[in-house]
């Protein structure tokens, strides 16, 4: 069965409102730990990046401007949760570390997205999800191989 061109544009809207329906269903559970989509998100990825991440690839990981993550490194510093140390082969560089503070709160969202996930794919099987999940990457793949010109789409 062959999709009309609106229902492939439709599957990009539907993934757009899934992504944000998604993220909403884990901002409302971080807000029992106090924590934002803007301390939660860079606290996520250092925890799944590993120790000793540069501030380049966090905000490659999270698509933010390195400005602004910057000053949001800045403020997850100040509340002890991560720190910044000297790159072991750039005198100048910077890598970014989760402190004892920041590993707690990693582990509580880690937990709760785990939750969040077994709860919206709990329909779904295994089968499924692994074909949804092939299918974005083939989609991902061909987003990266083919940027599009400035101006278009």
């Amino acid at each position: 069965m062959a999709l009309s061109p609106a229902s492939r544009r439709d599957f990009g809207l539907s993934l757009l409102r899934l992504s944000r329906r998604w993220r909403h269903a884990v901002d409302v559970g971080m807000k029992q730990y106090g924590l934002t989509a803007a301390t939660w998100r860079p606290l996520y990825h250092l925890g799944r990046l590993g120790d000793g991440v540069r501030l380049k690839d966090l905000a490659e990981a999270l698509d933010m401007e390195r400005p602004s993550l910057g000053q949001l490194v800045d403020r997850l510093e100040r509340e002890g949760m991560v720190e910044r140390r000297g790159a072991p082969d750039d005198r100048r560089g910077k890598t970014l570390h989760l402190t004892k503070v920041g590993w707690g709160v990693y582990e509580r969202v880690a937990e709760l997205g785990n939750t969040v996930a077994q709860r919206l794919t709990g329909a779904v099987s295994d089968e499924e999800l692994a074909l949804c999940l092939s299918v974005f990457e083939r989609i991902r793949v061909a987003a990266e191989a083919q940027p599009p010109d400035e101006g278009t789409p």
